[in-house]
């Protein structure tokens, strides 16, 4: 039955909309087809309140209501236009019980130097049994639009110059409006010129029997009692200008970095970029901009920077149109109220940066992950401020949960004593827009909506503005939202592009009238910490202070499990015993940067308070290339930062974490060997690092085993336990000053818990697969590693021992890595009983290529012992591998395009004694 429903709206919807044949000629500013695109702004000489009829009849009673009028010349015709509250389809026609005739609709014009004027309402209109007389401004001529085809136009002798012919008219239900195109020459008649001030009165009736009773009226003024008729004065005069209703349409997109091209698919209207082509095409028809603003996670932007470039170019073009504006805030959606200054402002920047290199735009305004605010904590208001002028909170929350007192819809500037003296505007998501925008009525924009927005626009104070923000997936109708919310979307759009009375712009048009002094913010603006509505519905059992509920995810409740003590089968917080949930690859559990969870007694014992407390390990690492890169690895490592399921799939009585969120929030360790990395390149540039192979082992991944870092001054990699293999390399450039990552691309989103540098989203050198002797898999093993200095030959070897999965007593084959000393290849060595898999995974600069998309250019193809490889065309980065000895390609079948990376397979034949051998060149073309 629903479906049977919903066909039939369709249907309706599609039947609305009344067209006559068009009349128009390539100099007239308006085609009368019922779209509303070309009007412009000038031409609105009249805005009037909704609710507001005399006659109080509820039979199609907002069809009556007249909310907008509209005036302008063109050659051969004046164009006329009234918009309606809302114009129910019919309605013009429509009958029913003691009403013959819903609507009629009078629109009487007169100006100076007429031959004649006429005093009365034509067709004998009345209110309360009485004519109506207008005691100024008296008619020249009177337009009487019965319906689209049945109409007269009066003249001030009551002759009928014009009946059922000689005008252009065109109802549009679904766009609420009236267009009329009167003929220049019959107003020419009566001493009308171009340059004519028009004054107008507008009446709709509605028809009991034969008697035409006054319904709605512009002007509103009011009618005066004179016995035997009422009196009418006033007017609205062509030349007058309205006011208009400030809009924001603000979509925030996040995904993670991984390959989202099933959210985007071309010429489908569920997609990121079918929201942006809404906006470019009533843009054009309107002739003036009509912007959507974005704000794109650094993770989502970087994925379509390397799947999807055409989105980029896009977007760009768009930009330079106005028709796009851009929204910042930090690179990646991590939850800001749980991190320190140093990490959320210089998150802040590198998101800014990045804006700036790939869309050659620098933001004003920031989106905060979750509207999850908590200055009071972390200071995010100094931080943000020393990047962004303005930032996006909700009105419903950190607005009115902080200022009651003041109207949310008006910027605001944060108390400048939180922010070091700099401005920080704030500007808020109105709750009606937001849960309205995606909602219609009769095929238009929601009807309360329109109420909100024309009062804004009538308003005397024009310092407002009606922002809607949520997920840009959600307008979309993607990653699981309903796929009708586009629909409803364009509708609310189209209407709103075909009122120029309805002034939409951008978060940093807004910032630009603050600065420039044109709008006058509300000062000393403060929240100490909140979140969105919904969020703090969704946190079970947070007793605490409900605006920090988010809390309760973080650290957990009696129902909630808790994200600190994720990695850990418990753990302490605030002096109380909390159950985790143990993790994978992991000896520590995640806990907090501000010491608030202990573990084996201490907060040290803690991930995140090791790692990425101020003061900490990331914290006072060299500022380097690769450090930026731990940066931005954190921050996708930590995306959505302790969300919730509203399940509990473990049985334990509390609701669960993401389960994709551990997949990427156990990999935040990685960061710990980005440092030592970080650490290493800062060495070579001081020139503490000479061209001796060296090596240290330690478990720099904090996952209870140990790695091996090799390297020298030139080349720098790591040898994970997981799969015998490489799961990152740099390489440095003395000549050049420049280093650049050849394997790993360690902020792409990981499909597991574990650590695996087999798919999963992640490839590492040289890492092995399937081993035909013992019929297993080795890419999810772990080894015993060990290293040693060959001092005679100059050289590290770092042995890598597979398990013994045969149970003979013995490592199951023979594996090793060598560096040698002023070298940059990276040797392997293997001694097999059998055929065993190698998959082996290439970056060749990841840095360069999250800000230039897939440079790579391919060298020859993975098959037989060819030399293959790929160069950077940005970086000149080069690297190639060869298969030198009783080992050779697959074939190009295993060559497959990952997110930032291409991985392709070597097969190892049964080398008996013999060594099989490939090594990997870095360097630079």
């Amino acid at each position: 039955m629903r479906k049977i429903v919903c066909t039939l709206f369709a249907l309706v919807i599609l039947l609305t909309i009344t067209y006559v044949p068009e009349v128009s000629l390539a100099q007239e500013p308006v085609t009368v087809d019922g779209q509303g695109y070309e009007w412009v702004y000038d031409n609105v000489f009249a805005l009037d309140s909704h609710n507001d009829l005399v006659d109080t009849n509820s039979f199609y009673y907002t069809s009556r209501d007249v909310i907008a009028a509209y005036y302008a010349v063109g050659s051969s015709w004046v164009f006329l236009r009234l918009d309606f509250f809302d114009l129910a389809y019919g309605a013009e026609v429509a009958s029913g019980g003691s009403v013959s005739d819903a609507l009629n609709i009078y629109i009487l014009m007169g100006w100076s130097g007429a031959p004649g004027y006429q005093a009365w309402l034509p067709d004998y209109i009345q209110w309360n049994g009485k004519g109506i007389r207008l005691a100024d401004y008296h008619w020249v001529l009177a337009l009487a639009i019965y319906d689209s085809s049945r109409y007269k136009v009066y003249d001030y002798n009551w002759n009928i110059r014009l009946q059922n012919s000689g005008l252009q008219i065109s109802f549009n239900n679904q766009w609420d409006l009236i267009e009329i195109a009167v003929p220049t020459s019959l107003l020419s008649n009566y001493g009308w010129t171009t340059t004519t001030t028009v004054w107008f009165r507008i009446v709709t009736t509605i028809v009991y029997g034969s008697t035409s009773v006054l319904a709605d009226m512009i002007p509103n003024s009011v009618l005066v009692d004179r016995g035997t008729y009422y009196e009418w004065s006033g007017a609205v005069l062509s030349n007058n200008r309205v006011g208009t209703a400030k809009v924001i349409i603000l979509h925030h997109g996040n995904q993670h970095l991984a390959d989202n091209r099933g959210l985007n698919p071309s010429n489908s209207r569920n997609s990121y970029r079918y929201i942006l082509t809404i906006h470019e095409q009533v843009s054009d028809l309107a002739r003036r901009p009509i912007p959507v603003s974005i704000h794109i996670s650094g993770t989502l932007l970087a994925s379509w920077r390397w799947w999807e470039p055409d989105m980029i170019s896009y977007v760009k073009t768009l930009v330079s149109k106005n028709y796009v504006g851009l929204v910042g805030g930090v690179w990646a959606e991590y939850i800001t109220a749980y991190f320190q200054d140093y990490f959320n402002s210089n998150s802040a920047y590198i998101k800014q940066y990045y804006y700036q290199f790939v869309f050659g735009y620098t933001p004003k305004t920031a989106w905060i992950p979750e509207r999850t605010w908590d200055d009071d904590r972390t200071g995010i208001a100094s931080s943000i401020s020393k990047y962004y002028r303005a930032v996006i909170l909700d009105g419903r929350d950190h607005h009115n949960d902080w200022h009651s007192g003041n109207d949310h819809t008006k910027p605001h500037r944060y108390d400048t004593t939180k922010t070091g003296g700099r401005t920080l505007y704030v500007f808020f998501i109105d709750w009606d827009m937001q849960q309205l925008l995606l909602a219609n009525t009769d095929g238009g924009l929601h009807i309360d909506l329109r109420a909100r927005i024309l009062s804004f626009a009538r308003s005397s104070d024009q310092q407002h503005v009606l922002i809607y923000a949520d997920d840009w997936e959600k307008a979309a109708g993607i990653a699981g939202w309903d796929p009708g919310g586009v629909f409803r979307y364009e509708n609310s759009i189209r209407w709103i592009a075909q009122r120029p009375w309805i002034q939409v712009i951008t978060p940093d048009t807004l910032v630009s009238w603050l600065d420039s002094g044109s709008w006058t913010p509300v000062n000393s603006y403060y929240c100490g910490y909140d979140t969105y509505y919904y969020l703090k519905t969704w946190v079970q059992g947070y007793p605490y202070d409900y605006r920090r509920a988010y809390d309760g995810w973080y650290w957990g409740t009696n129902q909630e499990e808790s994200f600190a003590a994720l990695g850990a089968s418990s753990v302490v917080i605030g002096g109380s015993t909390v159950p985790g949930r143990l993790m994978p690859d992991t000896i520590y559990p995640l806990g907090d940067v501000f010491g608030y969870t202990s573990y084996q007694g201490s907060p040290s014992n803690t991930i995140l308070y090791r790692l990425l407390r101020a003061g900490g390990i990331l914290d006072s690492a060299p500022r380097n290339e690769i450090w930026w890169l731990a940066l931005i690895t954190a921050n996708s490592m930590l995306y959505e930062t302790a969300w919730h399921h509203e399940d509990d799939p473990n049985g334990d009585g509390r609701q669960d974490t993401a389960y994709w969120g551990r997949w990427v929030w156990n990999h935040v360790r990685w960061v710990n060997v980005l440092v030592e990395a970080a650490k290493w390149l800062d060495n070579v540039r001081k020139g503490l690092v000479s061209g001796t192979a060296t090596y240290i082992i330690g478990d720099f991944d904090w996952d209870g085993k140990n790695e091996v870092i090799v390297y020298n001054n030139r080349i720098w990699f790591i040898v994970d336990d997981k799969g015998g293999g490489i799961p990152y390399v740099f390489r440095y450039n003395p000549t050049n000053n420049v280093v650049y990552m050849g394997v790993g691309a360690p902020a792409v989103f990981w499909t597991i818990e574990n650590d695996r540098w087999y798919g999963f989203g992640h490839w590492g050198l040289f890492v092995d697969d399937y081993y035909a002797a013992t019929g297993k898999n080795y890419y999810d093993k772990s080894y015993s590693l060990s290293a040693t200095r060959d001092s005679t030959n100059g050289r590290v070897i770092v042995y890598v021992t597979p398990p013994d999965l045969n149970n003979d007593g013995k490592a199951d084959f023979t594996k090793r890595f060598t560096l040698s000393d002023n070298s940059v290849t990276i040797y392997v060595y293997y001694q097999t009983a059998g055929t065993l898999y190698v998959s082996t995974g290439l970056s060749v600069d990841f840095f360069t290529n999250l800000f230039y998309g897939d440079v790579l250019q391919q060298v020859n193809s993975p098959t037989g012992t060819s030399t293959f490889g790929y160069k950077n065309t940005v970086s000149r980065a080069y690297v190639y591998i060869v298969p030198y000895s009783r080992i050779q390609w697959t074939g190009t079948q295993d060559l497959v395009r990952e997110t930032f990376q291409y991985r392709a397979k070597l097969v190892v034949s049964n080398t008996g004694s013999n060594w099989a051998i490939a090594y990997s060149v870095f360097t630079f073309y």
